[in-house]
């Protein structure tokens, strides 16, 4: 690793066939904050919900993190022909990569929020006062309650709509209709072929009828099944359960 500091600024100039990570811990003292880019390979990403993937090599459009207490934590804009990933870089080997370091000597410090602070009692009339402690305790009272909210009229019977659509079937609708206790039942690890999606794999099954898909470019999506009739199953080559999604026409 090449390095070029500036005062609390630095220039990492990484060497090919170093590990990212293990190369910035060891250079780093103090906190500091990382940003660059480059190429990589053999890496390893994290995504928001843990899970952890493997990429053989990539274009790093964006390295960006800290260095705190000897921890460097990096999160990685990668482009793999023309997909673009993301998520907390794990591990990767330098193809060649250029990093800028800013130091930051401080120490972090809590702020605390300003104390609240209670209203102050209604001041007391003078004209009240004058008759005696008794009235103006009597008089303060009377200030400080809280005045009644003038109640809402409530809405007469002729404005109440005659007709209300019918709604979009429920999973309770789906467990008491026969219709949708003869649909097919999909589970976790199970395969969903979506019009607009693609190929989705299960990976939560809601009481609320709703199937949390993840799509073929790793994102995940939240759909409603009350709105699909779902088709029997096929078994693709891999031996995976698939169900065709077709949409459910409502009913007039």
């Amino acid at each position: 690793m090449d390095v070029i500091e500036d005062g609390d600024r630095a220039l990492l100039q990484l060497s090919r066939g170093e590990e990212l990570i293990t190369a910035v811990e060891a250079w780093a003292q103090g906190t500091l904050l990382i940003e660059g880019g480059g190429a990589l390979a053999e890496i390893e990403i994290e995504d928001a919900d843990g899970e952890r993937r493997k990429i053989g090599s990539a274009e790093a459009l964006s390295l960006r993190g800290a260095v705190v207490e000897g921890d460097a934590i990096l999160h990685a804009t990668l482009l793999r022909g023309a997909q673009v990933l993301g998520g907390r870089l794990r591990s990767a080997t330098v193809v060649f990569c250029a990093l800028r370091a800013e130091r930051f000597s401080g120490r972090a410090e809590r702020s605390l929020a300003p104390a609240s602070v209670p209203p102050r009692p209604p001041s007391v009339p003078v004209s009240a006062a004058a008759g005696g402690w008794a009235a103006a305790a009597e008089a303060s009272t009377r200030a400080a309650a809280p005045k009644p909210r003038p109640s809402r009229p409530r809405p007469s019977e002729s404005s109440v709509p005659l007709h209300r659509p019918k709604p979009i079937p429920t999973s309770r609708d789906r467990a008491s209709s026969p219709s949708f206790l003869d649909e097919p039942q999909i589970e976790v690890a199970d395969y969903v072929d979506h019009r607009q999606f693609g190929l989705c794999r299960v990976e939560r099954v809601q009481d609320n009828g709703g199937l949390l898909l993840k799509l073929p470019t790793g994102r995940r999506k939240l759909i409603k099944l009350e709105v699909f009739v779902v088709e029997e199953p096929i078994e693709d080559p891999k031996g995976r359960r698939v169900f065709a999604l077709a949409p459910r026409r409502r009913e007039r």
